[in-house]
């Protein structure tokens, strides 16, 4: 039996988290959050969005801006991380064989590959190379690391490799902070990545496409997971993940705004009384007020969140067809059946619960969701080598010396060098010439697959390609007529004239051909009239259905569903002729 730590740094706390691990089960022994204690630190003064909103007369100290408060709270955090970690050695144990952090999302490189290859020695040939080309930074700087997601759905023959990247002088900082804090964690793990774990340890009967989303103080993780269809024995394939920088942070500031109150007060009250009101909402007009401005804050993860449904359905032939929430401000009452209206799949908590974490003090339903990222990190030694997450940024000159690896490089002698250099310089023509095959092989592997799925045969001729999209050949083109951008300008303008009406939720989903208006205006008369504008428009005619119409107060709250249906270009053309 070992023992191993699964550490998650947060924005908002620092999360421990302790395993017992014999033969490939696992129990949680033990759960810790310590709190950062930035809340306090951070300037209790007014907030405007910038220079050119400072009131006239404000007295200097008295006012700051959004920006000077995000730069304010980082230094608190980095003040705080250090007194944290301290109070949590000091009241729980961190000794254990094995030690698991992720690194900071914001410092990572992440991009998709594909190569007719899985290999890891080509891959470490061929990937160093295209990373270099893709982004500003040497490869020399990087930390490059990667995962074979497995045979690629969008282009046969193919395999989608995850690439990651970091920089070195960043790995060298944050091991340095920690050894600050006399630890030395063994693995340095891609957070994202990791929450595969999760997936194979705690969800592998779950049968259909589904992701996690991970909303944390700062950060919001999102990675889409591709149950295996043979069965639960077969394991989970890491399909697509993406990080945002949106979370609990942003609600505060929203609750701040509400309440014009110090940003520690709207922090308390988030997690107080915060709560997002469903059908019906039983509260004082304060909740409500917040209720309704966090929904609109909201507006934005609802958004990124079907950006990156869509995205994984591009790229991997699979829709997501339900979700789990954990994190921290996944503890904002009714956040999970709100969400799930938001993006018409079901949504849940993520279950952490069961004989695994029976018995453990500090871990119960109000603070699980919060521990999941630590027990993604702690899971590494627990899942099958097939369904772990490969990206650890402990290698090469970064290797943990208990590892041993590390230390039988410092032993290679002059001789050594002088072969690996003659051997680096004859890999250098292959390198590149296996690196541009396959980019070749890639970029017409793309072309056949698209254009095969768009006019039905596979064809790499640009200049065809080229008539068939104008519809010169066909006289069917397959460009929209109309843009999501040229759609919402014209839900703009054609509202009528002295109409009163706001508009502020219009959702656009050229994909689907589904447009969704959420607003409010004066009277039910109001609606039709703007209906009857809509429907003026060539491409909304007979097709703008009105949905909800509800009376509240003085203003009347409408919902308006439009199919867009509009005539290609090249029927435009025969018009004209």
């Amino acid at each position: 039996m070992s023992t191993i730590i699964g550490l998650d740094i947060g924005s908002y706390s620092i999360k421990a988290l302790r395993l017992e691990v014999d033969n490939r089960s696992f129990r949680v022994t033990a759960f810790d959050e310590e709190v950062l204690d930035t809340v306090i630190a951070v300037p209790e003064v007014a907030v405007v969005k910038s220079r050119d909103d400072l009131p006239d007369g404000a007295a200097p100290g008295s006012v700051i801006t959004e920006d000077e408060l995000e730069a304010a709270i980082h230094e608190a955090e980095d003040e705080a991380l250090l007194v944290a970690l301290t109070n949590l050695r000091e009241r729980s144990s961190m000794d254990a064989e094995t030690v698991a952090v992720a690194f900071p999302p914001d410092l990572i490189m992440s991009t998709r590959m594909v190569f007719p290859f899985t290999d890891a020695r080509q891959l470490s040939m061929v990937i160093p190379v295209q990373f270099e080309e893709q982004s500003l930074a040497e490869a020399e700087d990087l930390l490059i690391d990667h995962h074979v997601i497995g045979p690629s759905a969008s282009q046969p023959g193919m395999n989608d490799i995850l690439v990651t990247a970091a920089r070195t002088e960043d790995i060298q900082t944050f091991l340095d902070i920690w050894r600050a804090g006399s630890l030395d964690p063994h693995f340095v793990l891609m957070g994202d990545a990791s929450m595969l774990h999760l997936a194979s340890s705690l969800l592998p009967e779950v049968g259909t496409p589904y992701a996690i989303v991970d909303v944390g103080h700062r950060f919001t993780r999102m990675v889409c997971i591709e149950p295996d269809p043979r069965g639960a024995a077969s394991g989970a394939t890491l399909g697509y993940t993406r990080t945002i920088q949106y979370g609990g942070h942003n609600l505060t500031l929203e609750i701040q705004r509400v309440l014009g109150c110090s940003y520690a007060d709207a922090e308390a009250y988030k997690h107080q009384r915060a709560m997002l009101g469903l059908d019906t909402m039983v509260g004082d007009v304060t909740q409500i007020q917040v209720s309704d401005a966090l929904k609109s804050n909201l507006s934005r993860l609802v958004r990124e969140l079907m950006a990156t449904f869509h995205a994984h359905m591009a790229e991997r032939r699979v829709s997501v067809l339900r979700v789990y929430l954990c994190g921290g401000t996944a503890r904002l009452r009714n956040l999970a059946p709100w969400l799930e209206e938001a993006v018409g799949v079901p949504v849940d908590p993520l279950p952490l619960a069961g004989e695994p974490f029976a018995g453990v003090a500090r871990l119960d339903e109000r603070t699980s969701p919060s521990a999941a990222q630590a027990l993604s990190l702690g899971l590494r030694d627990v899942v099958d080598r097939k369904q772990l997450a490969t990206i650890n940024f402990r290698r090469g000159r970064f290797e943990h010396e208990g590892r041993g690896k590390w230390m039988r490089g410092k032993l290679i002698g002059l001789g050594a060098a002088v072969a690996v250099l003659v051997v680096v310089l004859t890999f250098y023509f292959i390198t590149r010439y296996l690196a541009l095959d396959a980019q070749l092989e890639a970029t017409n592997g793309a072309v056949s697959e698209s254009t095969a799925r768009l006019f039905g045969k596979p064809t790499t001729d640009l200049a065809k390609i080229k008539r068939d999209l104008k519809g010169d050949e066909t006289d069917t083109s397959i460009v929209p007529r109309y843009s999501a951008y040229d759609m919402y300008f014209e839900l703009s303008t054609r509202i009528p004239e002295g109409l009163k009406v706001e508009l502020y939720d219009v959702r656009i989903d050229l994909l689907r051909q589904v447009i969704k208006i959420d607003g409010q205006t004066d009277s039910a008369a109001s609606v039709d009239q703007l209906a009857a504008s809509y429907e003026e428009f060539v491409c909304f005619k007979n097709q703008v259905k009105k949905g909800d119409v509800e009376s509240v107060g003085e203003e009347v709250k409408f919902t308006l569903n439009i199919s867009p249906q509009c005539a290609p270009i090249a029927q435009d053309k025969k018009k004209k002729k």
